[in-house]
């Protein structure tokens, strides 16, 4: 082979791989809000996950593992998303630095009773 096509050969490669790196970004959704569930995708084949959820003054913590394909699903047993709690925020952080943050909806809440 030519040094030439060796250079493009490799330059492909380097190409494809940098794509497919950037198609697997980390996702985290609501499946189901009552209970809450969620799936993640684009995580480390096998890698460890912790899925935090922050709502009103609580804290709950989901550990999983993804699968060889990246995706895992996970759960908070009886709790259901309040929307209008704040803060309000679910991250998932894989053991090898993966993180996403689950896009919640906004929503036109009433103020507290604590808002002027």
């Amino acid at each position: 082979m030519t040094p030439r096509i060796l250079l493009v050969a490799g330059l492909a490669a380097l190409l494809s791989t940098a794509g497919a790196a950037a198609a697997q970004r980390p996702t985290l959704r609501v499946v189901d809000s009552a209970p809450l569930r969620l799936r993640g995708a684009g995580f480390h084949a096998s890698e460890r996950v912790v899925v935090t959820l922050h709502m009103g003054a609580g804290r709950w913590t989901a550990r999983t593992r993804a699968d060889f394909a990246g995706a895992f699903g996970a759960g908070f047993g009886r709790v259901r998303l309040r929307a209008c709690a704040l803060p309000l925020s679910i991250v998932a952080r894989g053991a090898r630095g993966d993180v996403a943050r689950a896009a919640l909806p906004v929503r036109d809440c009433a103020p507290s009773r604590a808002d002027p």
